[in-house]
C-alpha cells in the first residue's frame, strides 16, 4: 500500500492554477513527487487533477492499494458520494476518475 497527499489550487477561482502529489510508502519513505500546471483552472478542479495524477502512478506502477490524504473537504465529499459532483466537473474530470476508481481499491 501507499500514502498519496494530493493538492491543488488556483490563484484566483479560476486563475494560474497547479496540483501537487507525494507519494509515499506505508513507512513514510518518499516514493515519488509529481506536480503540474494547469493553466487557467478552480481550485476543484486543480484538486482533482491531484487526484488523477496520483491515480495514473498507481496505475502505472501496478498498486493496488491507495490511500489518499487530501485537505479539499469538497472533493474528499464527492468521492465519497457525499456530495453530487457538478455537470462541469464530471464531465472534465470525475468520468476519468471514477473510471480509474474502479481499478484501484481505496482504503479511507
Amino acid at each position: 500500500m501507499v500514502v498519496v497527499y494530493i493538492d491543488g489550487g488556483a490563484r484566483g477561482n479560476p486563475g494560474p492554477a497547479g496540483y501537487g502529489v507525494s507519494i509515499q510508502s506505508a513507512e513514510g519513505a518518499v516514493l515519488e513527487e509529481l506536480h503540474g500546471g494547469l493553466g487557467i483552472a478552480t481550485n476543484n478542479i486543480a484538486e482533482y487533477n491531484g487526484l488523477l495524477a496520483a491515480l495514473q502512478w498507481a496505475v502505472d506502477h501496478d498498486v493496488r492499494r491507495v490511500h489518499i490524504r487530501a485537505d479539499s473537504e469538497l472533493l474528499v465529499r464527492q468521492m465519497r458520494g457525499e456530495y453530487k459532483v457538478k455537470l462541469t466537473v464530471r464531465d472534465e474530470i470525475s468520468k476519468e476518475t471514477f473510471q480509474r476508481e474502479a481499478v484501484i481499491r481505496l482504503v479511507e
